[in-house]
């Protein structure tokens, strides 16, 4: 009677491959935000010091040319997304360049960051926001 009520506890490899093929970037991405956090904070430093650095300087860039950043950001994403072997490779890369030089994941979400504070900013003064004027 015991056998008939055991519980399914953990997953099977097809639900995981499942959930990774469904949500891949975006655990990749948390990954590497994440150990870029910690391996600058464990570096810090003029890690810590270029982190925030190439953070401010890309933001500025992703405020001043969105169009641009936007271009390179859904390029890169097409790119890497195209087939499974090359974003496997990228994933790989990324987790590496984020344990060795975290400053270029900053550097990264600064210029993202940037780009969003300038394209969702028209929801509140819509004048001074309009990308398609630029």
């Amino acid at each position: 009677m015991a056998d008939n009520h055991k519980s399914n506890k953990g997953f099977t490899v097809s639900e995981l491959e499942s959930k990774m093929q469904k949500h891949g970037p975006e655990i990749c991405f948390c990954a590497m935000f994440i150990l870029a956090a910690i391996f600058a904070l464990i570096w810090s430093g003029m890690i810590l010091s270029w982190s925030i650095l190439l953070t401010m300087i890309l933001g500025i860039v992703g405020v001043l040319i969105p169009k641009h950043v936007h271009k390179a950001i859904m390029a890169s994403l097409h790119f890497i997304y195209k087939e499974k072997v090359t974003s496997l490779v990228a994933a790989v890369i990324g987790l590496l360049i984020s344990i060795l030089l975290p400053p270029l994941v900053f550097a990264l979400v600064g210029a993202v960051a940037g780009r969003a504070l300038i394209t969702n900013c028209s929801s509140c003064c819509d004048d001074s926001c309009d990308l398609d004027k630029k």
